[in-house]
């Protein structure tokens, strides 16, 4: 029996798995940033990156943000995101950013466990939350 179609039909199945997963499609809800009592309020920048961010993907494998104005974490020259957690149905999807030379960090983090296929995320950067939803694409 020859078993090369088993092999391309389980490779095929295989890719089509690994396809389903390969990122996240993400559509932020709210922003707010932390002001100067501490609090933490809606302003006018977070405004502005509500008004231009209604879509933006996440890269699975490598945590990279892509398509969003004013919060990327994947700019190479100061900084490359790290995937701490893929997820799973116990866990959330973590990524963590270092930014050099002055240090800040970026925090990622979707709820990849949650049953339903919109997934709640919330991103953290120097003072600014954002939440929303993200699907897999």
């Amino acid at each position: 029996m020859n078993s090369r179609p088993i092999i391309f039909i389980v490779l095929s199945l295989y890719s089509t798995i690994i396809s389903a997963t390969e990122g996240y499609k993400c559509h932020p809800k709210q922003a707010l940033g932390r002001e100067d009592d501490g609090i933490l309020r809606e302003t006018g920048y977070t405004k502005i990156l509500l008004n231009i961010n209604t879509e933006f993907v996440v890269e699975k494998a490598t945590g990279k943000i892509i398509g969003s104005k004013g919060f990327d974490n994947s700019n190479g020259l100061y900084g490359s995101p790290k995937v701490l957690d893929i997820g799973s149905k116990e866990q959330s999807y973590k990524v963590l950013t270092i930014y050099q030379p002055k240090v800040s960090v970026a925090y990622l983090e979707i709820e990849e466990f949650n049953k339903n296929s919109s997934k709640p995320f919330t991103f953290m950067d120097s003072g600014i939350i954002i939440s929303g939803t993200c699907e897999h694409y």
